[in-house]
């Protein structure tokens, strides 16, 4: 047996950015939206032989029904209706995204699913959570992924959550689980664990199988030499391939730009507790570029 699919994650999409809070919508109104920087990172691939894409949620900025339904047109579109199995992030409101992307009455209940594709089962575990923005696998998500676990009948299987699962991989906290969730990924069948949420690229183990973290499709954000955390346009999304039970990803990254957006002043981690946030101006951003670079040329002290 043999499969392709892409990994997407963060889109962060709105029709409307300025909707967004103040201090977003700055950075927004600067970026390439999110559905050109995908259409450019998927500009060589033949959706002939890609058989469903994953998308390991913030599907978009907070947005209402209205945004996930013109999002789900558009990326219909892009990925010439190839199957997309999604899951929703923290930036996703669940009553609109069943609203606008499922098209079913809305309640705030875990969307979680088992979907068969191409001879592949996958299991979308919701680790979103209104009072956990960093993420959460409860006791009742882990009943209901054991049950999926015995449902997919020893199959190859993959699962997505939008949250990554590792302290060591990244600065911001990873979701909250118990050592069961750890023990029902160490013991069933699933060959491989993708998520989001960071922006950043990651490839690892948890619990024994391999697992994958995804850029985002719409920004990413760097720590640099002035403690500063910065936003920054980047972009990226993964290609995999299952052939044999052997499973291979690889990243397929955008143009990155020097150009900064927004910038969380003085924190070194970009999880603090009341992050003091600035958006930057052009001008600015070229001052701190022209600075750097001298900075850079200057004779080191002995």
């Amino acid at each position: 047996m043999k499969c392709q699919f892409l990994h997407v994650s963060d889109i962060h999409y709105l029709v409307d950015y300025s909707k967004s809070s103040c201090f977003y919508a700055g950075i927004f109104k600067e970026l390439t939206p999110p559905e050109v920087q995908i259409q450019s990172l998927i500009k060589h691939i033949d959706f002939t032989n890609i058989d469903f894409i994953l998308i390991s949620g913030d599907l978009t900025e907070n947005g209402d029904f209205s945004d996930y339904k013109q999002l789900k047109v558009l990326l219909e579109e892009i990925f010439k209706n190839t199957p997309m199995i999604v899951t929703p992030g923290n930036h996703d409101d669940i009553k609109a995204f069943k609203q606008g992307w499922l098209g079913i009455d809305a309640d705030d209940s875990a969307y979680n699913v088992l979907v068969k594709e191409s001879g592949v089962n996958i299991i979308s575990l919701d680790s979103s959570s209104v009072n956990y923005p960093n993420g959460i696998i409860s006791e009742a998500d882990c009943e209901w992924l054991e049950q999926a676990i015995i449902a997919s009948k020893s199959e190859p299987t993959i699962l997505v959550t939008h949250h990554h699962l590792l302290d060591s991989q990244f600065s911001m906290p990873r979701a909250y689980y118990t050592e069961k969730f750890v023990r029902l990924i160490g013991d069933s069948n699933i060959i491989a664990i993708f998520n989001g949420h960071t922006h950043h690229f990651y490839s690892g183990e948890f619990a024994g199988k391999p697992y994958y973290t995804a850029d985002s499709v719409s920004f990413s954000t760097e720590l640099y030499c002035d403690n500063n955390v910065y936003f920054v346009q980047r972009s990226g999304l993964t290609f995999c391939s299952l052939e044999n039970g052997k499973l291979t990803a690889k990243r397929i990254s955008g143009t990155k730009t020097t150009k900064r957006f927004g910038v969380f002043i003085g924190q070194s981690s970009i999880n603090a507790g009341h992050l003091k946030k600035r958006f930057i101006s052009t001008e600015q951003n070229e001052k701190i570029v022209l600075k750097e670079q001298k900075d850079f040329l200057k004779p080191k002290k002995r």
